[in-house]
């Protein structure tokens, strides 16, 4: 069932983390609106429409995964109403899947963010052939783990694959 996120839905939320389920095919006016603590973000593919103004002023946002593989003109979604608009484009990373880049860089709203990285489709960060220290470690069904399991797993918030 294929469901919209309303108008102004968590407005001055306290939401840290947000993934967008892939049953969602719109995004509201300022859905997300001063969402101070927000710091990232995941928009799949089954987003068609990114409402004005949906992201404005989530002043701690520092990372926004796009899986949307046709980006289309989200005009003022991501606009910031303080000064430093220009530091907020330059500091948040968009993660596009690979192949897009240009295709963001050449697109209304994208276009602004100055870090378009390419990534995965799949989501896996990246393959490990050694240990990472001081990070937290599950595997997919959530168990917490010291060291991580050859496999796939959760390290600082990415999955990755270890072997």
């Amino acid at each position: 069932m294929a469901l919209p996120i309303g108008d102004a839905a968590f407005h001055q939320s306290y939401i840290k983390t947000l993934t967008i389920p892939n049953s969602v095919l719109s995004i509201g006016q300022q859905a997300f609106q001063g969402c101070y603590n927000l710091t990232s973000i995941v928009i799949p593919n089954s987003v068609e429409k990114i409402g004005y103004r949906a992201f404005r002023d989530c002043e701690s946002l520092k990372e926004i995964y796009s899986y949307i593989e046709e980006p289309y003109n989200i005009g003022e979604a991501f606009s910031y109403s303080y000064d430093d608009a220009d530091d907020f484009y330059n500091r948040v990373t968009l993660y596009v899947p690979v192949g897009t880049k240009a295709k963001y860089e050449a697109t209304e709203g994208w276009k602004e963010f100055k870090n378009i990285v390419e990534m995965d489709p799949s989501g896996i960060a990246t393959v490990l052939t050694e240990q990472k220290a001081n990070e937290t470690i599950y595997n997919l069904s959530g168990q917490r783990f010291a060291t991580p399991r050859r496999g796939l797993n959760i390290i600082g918030g990415k999955k990755v694959v270890v072997r």
